[in-house]
């Protein structure tokens, strides 16, 4: 195996967070108390069938939004649930949960529940969610950040005596990175496959998938005050395809610049370069041969709050 080049990998990633999400990592993670209360019935009954699990919620904050995690019961069948005009889901037992966003400077938002039960009743409530405990109650965040990826992949494939072709596929990726030292040092491994051929230029109709992993250390080079991340990572890999071309057992040295952008919701966009060197195989020159080049974009966003 002569010249490997991935052109692009991965132009548009998923990315899904098991445990704090990207942008808590920026700053600081506080909680503190809030109390749910009702404030204006808009018919005589109100909501006297709703009720909440509990009446005071802690608050957490992710990137710059803070949010509150309420749940609820409705003691008769519903018909039709609405939180500030949107439907919302509810279980056979009445059971719901709902996520409020609290933007206002003072800690507190109203907010209005309709509902219509099967009996054919229609009531609606407004409530309150105001502070408790205004000091806020600092939150040490995991060292660890797990996290799981479905995105494509453009494969760019050159090797001497194989007609070269261009192949997409669709990638899973699954990593780990545990926090060495806060806000600076991160250790991570992740490993991916390229589980779905798509199309193939190949007029010998051959297609390729590759199974690799990576273990690496990053440097955060800005203070994580900022929206921006730029980290520089290094570390070793590990490539093999799984298929009838391509090279096996391919490893060595890896290097990676990065660049994220946390939006102010808490998701955000990642970029990244990768240049890996192979240790084994025939090699002509430094860098000419047996090496692997890619880049790559994603969007991320956290599964919960």
């Amino acid at each position: 195996m002569r010249k490997l080049l991935f052109i692009l990998i991965i132009l548009m990633t998923f990315n899904i967070t098991a445990q704090a999400q990207q942008a808590a990592s920026i700053m600081d993670t506080y909680i503190w108390q809030v109390k749910i209360q009702e404030e204006n019935s808009f018919d005589e009954d109100g909501l006297q069938f709703l009720k909440w699990s509990q009446t005071v919620y802690l608050v957490q904050n992710a990137g710059d939004k803070n949010f509150v995690t309420i749940q609820g019961k409705f003691r008769e069948p519903i018909q039709q649930a609405t939180l500030n005009g949107k439907n919302f889901a509810v279980d056979q037992d009445g059971k719901f949960t709902l996520n409020i966003v609290l933007i206002s400077d003072d800690k507190k938002v109203r907010f209005n529940i309709f509902a219509s039960t099967q009996a054919g009743r229609e009531h609606k409530m407004q409530y309150t969610i105001a502070a408790v405990n205004e000091r806020p109650v600092p939150v040490a965040p995991s060292l660890w950040r797990y996290s799981a990826g479905l995105g494509t992949t453009l494969i760019n494939f050159r090797q001497k005596k194989v007609t070269t072709f261009d192949q997409w596929a669709m990638t899973i990726k699954a990593g780990a990175t545990y926090r060495l030292v806060p806000n600076r040092w991160d250790l991570g491994a992740s490993v991916f496959y390229n589980a779905l051929p798509i199309h193939s230029n190949s007029p010998k109709l051959y297609t390729i998938q590759y199974l690799g992993f990576n273990a690496k250390a990053s440097y955060q080079l800005l203070d994580l005050t900022s929206r921006f991340r730029v980290v520089l990572s290094g570390g070793f890999y590990y490539n093999s395809s799984m298929s009838a071309v391509g090279f096996a057992d391919m490893i060595g040295p890896q290097i990676s610049p990065e660049l994220t952008y946390i939006f102010p919701n808490g998701n955000s966009l990642f970029w990244y370069g990768k240049f890996a060197y192979s240790l084994v195989g025939d090699h002509s020159s430094f860098f000419d041969d047996n090496r692997e080049v890619a880049m790559g974009l994603h969007y991320s966003y956290p599964i919960s709050f």
